[in-house]
Parts: structure tokens; C-alpha cells; sequence
């Protein structure tokens, strides 16, 4: 049988035991410790001199829908890598659910996690059988995502400027003019996000409107959040709400028909904290009066259900 050769001494523990034949061993130096289980060899740990230690600074934190998981290496080169433990209970019991390698690697994603539920983790190192002490808890809450249905949407033409369109199926932007004659057409879109609780983060929220047609130069839409009360069956070029001055987002029109997608998180977040109130976005083209350059967009009277207006929006809870 193999010997273990340690120095002894008032902080060293040393805890043998033979199970079916299989030597366990258990060290402690101070608080910290390694487990071996099995037939062992002792050329690649200088057992007489270091024992296997944790990561340490574990944290965690909400990323999307995921939990992200970041720490400080161990001091023990030797390490093979990293066991991932986690629980749905603070302090106890935890389990495996994947491993990292090579020890130099210090971040991992846990994409296997339910919306608004908190995890709890720490992390082993390990090499070969032996296997570090827990790591310090860290623990985080994910993500929820909310998917949203726009509840109105219309366009206003310029052209038509007492003319409601809210019950199309199609709605319009347009950069055009003929002589002084101006024919733009911008498009308004609202969502209900009172699901959202109040108060919560928003990691992402992103506004999707798919195109049936596209200019055929390259533009570049800009949605603006709407800061005053309109309706769907009312709006008109001559009755649109007023506007913020700044766009929230921009975003370039596609080559050939398909959907487009605007970063709105910054509206949302303001509306979710009550700080601004939810009237939707406009959406125009960034330089109006050119040549007759126009996209149309299905709305949610839209027969095609996967292409009507929508607001993804990733949150966590208060």
C-alpha cells in the first residue's frame, strides 16, 4: 500500500479509512481540505508541502436569460479544472452540473436556469480524484423574458394627412417628395408591458417590425419614443403625438424583405420605473423628402402571426 509521508503537527488531521478494498483519505490543513477516493499515486502531488485549493471571488450575476458565473483561479497550477455546483437553496444542497477546463478558464454561462427563480453555486477544484473544498456561495436571480404583441399600430401619410389607416394590415415608412409636394409616411407602434412588476432591470428589450417590402437604397430608420397620448383608429399626419428629440435607436434597412430590430431597453426601463409613460415608438426614416424610398410593415391585423409587431424584453424582478 501506498504511504503518505506528512509532517504532523496541531493543525495537521489525517482521517484513513479502507472501504471495499479502497484506501480514503481525508487531510485537513487549518479550514481548508482534499478528499481522495481511490487507488492512489502520489508522484504528481507534493502532498508533504500543498493540498488542493478552491477558486475564490466567485460572483454571479443576471446576463439575459442566463446566469453568468465569474472567479479568481486557484493558486494550484496543477488543477485539472473546475466542478459548477448548484442549488435552489441557500447554503445547502448543491449539485454537479458541469465542469470547466483548464483552470485557467475563469468565467462560465448557465444557460439551464428558469426565469426569476435564484440560484445559489460554489466551485470545487479538482485533479485527477481529488476534489478542492466549496468555493465561497454566490448566488443571482435570471432573467425573465416577456414576449409582447403590439396592442396598436398604425401609419399617417403626408399625402393623405386627414386619412386613418389603423385598421390595415400594412403600414408604411416613406422618404418621398414631388416638387413641394411632401409624401412621407412614418408608422406608430404601442405595447402593453403591464405584466412587467415595477420596478424591475431590463437587461434588453428589443423591438422587431417585419418588412413585405423594402427600399432599394440603403436607409436608416429611427424609432422615437412618443411622448403623448394617441389612437390607433384617430392618428393622422395632421393629429400625430408629439415625440422625445432623440432618437432611442437606429437601425439600416435589410437588402431583401424580412424584419428589423431596434435596442429600446433605455424607453423601457424608464417606463418599467415609472420615470416616463408607455405612448410606444414612431418610426421614420432618418432623412425625409428623398425619392419615393419606402418600406411597409405587417401590424398585428397581419394575417402572418409571426410576423406582427413585437417587443422582446428581458427583466429581473425587484
Amino acid at each position: 500500500m501506498p504511504r503518505l509521508r506528512l509532517p504532523l503537527g496541531p493543525r495537521w488531521l489525517i482521517l484513513l479509512a479502507l472501504v471495499d478494498g479502497v484506501m480514503i483519505a481525508l487531510l485537513s490543513v487549518g479550514a481548508a481540505y482534499a478528499l481522495f477516493t481511490s487507488v492512489f499515486n502520489n508522484t504528481d502531488n507534493a502532498f508533504s508541502t500543498d493540498i488542493l485549493d478552491p477558486p475564490t471571488v466567485l460572483s454571479a450575476s443576471p446576463s439575459g436569460s442566463d446566469i453568468q458565473l465569474d472567479w479568481t483561479a486557484t493558486v494550484d497550477t496543477y488543477a485539472a479544472g473546475y466542478k459548477v455546483l448548484r442549488s435552489m437553496t441557500q447554503g445547502s444542497g448543491y449539485s454537479e452540473i458541469d465542469t470547466v477546463t483548464p483552470y485557467t478558464v475563469i468565467t462560465y454561462p448557465d444557460s439551464t436556469v428558469s426565469g426569476g427563480v435564484t440560484y445559489y453555486y460554489v466551485l470545487q477544484s479538482y485533479y485527477q480524484n481529488w476534489t478542492s473544498a466549496n468555493s465561497n456561495e454566490a448566488s443571482a436571480m435570471a432573467g425573465t423574458i416577456g414576449s409582447f404583441v403590439s396592442t396598436a399600430d398604425s401609419y399617417v401619410d403626408q399625402y393623405n394627412p386627414g386619412l386613418n389607416f389603423g385598421t390595415a394590415d400594412l403600414m408604411g415608412v416613406r422618404s418621398w417628395t414631388v416638387g413641394p409636394t411632401g409624401r412621407n409616411q412614418r408608422s406608430f407602434v404601442q405595447f402593453d408591458i403591464s405584466s412587467i412588476p415595477a420596478s424591475s432591470t431590463v437587461s434588453s428589450a428589443n423591438l422587431t417590425l417585419c418588412a413585405t417590402a423594402v427600399p432599394g437604397s440603403t436607409r436608416t430608420y429611427d424609432v422615437h419614443r412618443v411622448t403623448a397620448g394617441w389612437g390607433e383608429t384617430t392618428v393622422t399626419w395632421s393629429a400625430q403625438p408629439a415625440v422625445a428629440a432623440s432618437a432611442t435607436g437606429s437601425t439600416t434597412t435589410p437588402a431583401s424583405v424580412g424584419c428589423m430590430t431596434w435596442d429600446v431597453a433605455a424607453d423601457v426601463q424608464d417606463w418599467v420605473n415609472g420615470t416616463a409613460t408607455n405612448y410606444g415608438w414612431r418610426v421614420k426614416d432618418q432623412t425625409e423628402d428623398a425619392n419615393g424610398l419606402a418600406s411597409e410593415f405587417r401590424t398585428h391585423e397581419s394575417a402572418l402571426v409571426a410576423e406582427r409587431p413585437t417587443l422582446e424584453v428581458t427583466y429581473t424582478p425587484p
